[in-house]
């Protein structure tokens, strides 16, 4: 196993509740590939139960990759099923979908904001969440977003300015 596997494990390793946000958060520390390699590295390493165990505490990082590399049709989808769980596949499609609601929910804040001028505190996010909401309000005009406070109680708030554009 090389440093940077090593290192990208026990970054995983240090983390409680292994989902698809971790798995987001993850990614901005480290490239694709390289959390892949450390993964299936320590996959083909391994005897079928500590391979099951992988599949069951990782799966985001795993299904990520398969959905990346298939054709999706049902032969694929039962496939996916098949390997890692109803349970866990759906989990990772409703963390997905929850994400993408987040950024609805947020796109719905900014259009407030830019009606009423006045400024919007969301509710306290980690790192991830808080790029997120500033990479959405950097695409608007007269929006700007600031984070506050420290972790892990940081907040954004959204501001509306005359003079940005």
């Amino acid at each position: 196993m090389t440093l940077l596997n090593k290192k990208i494990f026990e970054t995983v390793m240090n983390i409680k509740n292994f989902d698809l946000l971790q798995y987001n958060k993850l990614l901005s520390e480290f490239k694709k590939e390289d959390i892949f390699d450390t993964f299936i590295s320590l996959y083909y390493n391994s005897s079928n139960e500590e391979q099951k165990n992988l599949l069951k505490a990782y799966y985001p990082i795993f299904i990520s990759f398969e959905l990346e590399k298939i054709e999706i049709n049902n032969d694929s989808c039962f496939l996916i099923i098949d390997k890692y769980g109803t349970k866990n596949v759906t989990k990772y499609f409703n963390e997905l979908l929850s994400i993408s609601d987040n950024k609805e929910e947020i796109r719905k804040i900014i259009n407030e904001v830019l009606l009423t001028k006045i400024d919007a505190k969301l509710d306290e996010m980690n790192s991830y969440e808080r790029r997120i909401v500033h990479n959405i309000v950097s695409e608007y005009d007269f929006i700007i977003s600031e984070s506050f406070g420290e972790t892990p109680h940081r907040y954004v708030v959204i501001k509306y300015v005359e003079g940005k554009e």
